[in-house]
Order: C-alpha cells, then structure tokens, then sequence
C-alpha cells in the first residue's frame, strides 16, 4: 500500500489557473485599456466637427482624413501579422 498524499486545497486556484489572483488583475488591465482607449475615441468623434470648422477644412476633406485613418489601421494589422511570422514575438 502506499502512503497517503498530503491534503490539498482544491479549493485554493493553482498560479496559472484562470481564477488566480493575476488572472484577474490582468483582466481588470485589459479592461481598463479598452475603456480608457474608447472613452478617447469617442471624446475626438464628438469633436470632430469643431476641430473641421476652426481649422475651415471642407466635409470631404474631413472625410477622406477619417477615411485614410481607417485604412492605415487595417494596413497596420496586415503588415504586423507578416511582421510577427517573419521576426517573432519577442521572448521575455
């Protein structure tokens, strides 16, 4: 017969559990993140049309600043990926 282990907690998470303490904390992070990251895209939108008319720029022109934005974003997403598969993530 063997001896019996020693007791555990299984009520205690494991450090790399999903419900540890870091786990949280990293989520509450990204979170913040996020929220901090929204609340100033949307503080800038609401601005947009006082930014246009002090500067007296034309709707369009607005418009294709906002357009190409958007489109840089997007181009940064696809060049980041092939970036990543070339060089890697780095290590810690």
């Amino acid at each position: 017969m063997t001896a019996p282990s020693e007791p555990t907690d299984a009520s205690a998470p494991s450090p790399g559990s999903p419900n540890g303490r870091g786990t949280l904390a990293w989520r509450n992070a990204v979170f913040a993140v996020f929220f901090i990251s929204g609340l100033g895209l949307a503080s800038w939108v609401a601005r947009i049309p006082a930014v246009r008319d002090s500067l007296r720029l034309d709707t369009a022109l607005v418009g294709v600043l906002i357009f190409g934005l958007s489109a840089g974003s997007v181009l940064g997403l696809v060049v980041a990926v092939r970036l990543l598969a070339r060089f890697g993530a780095p290590g810690p």
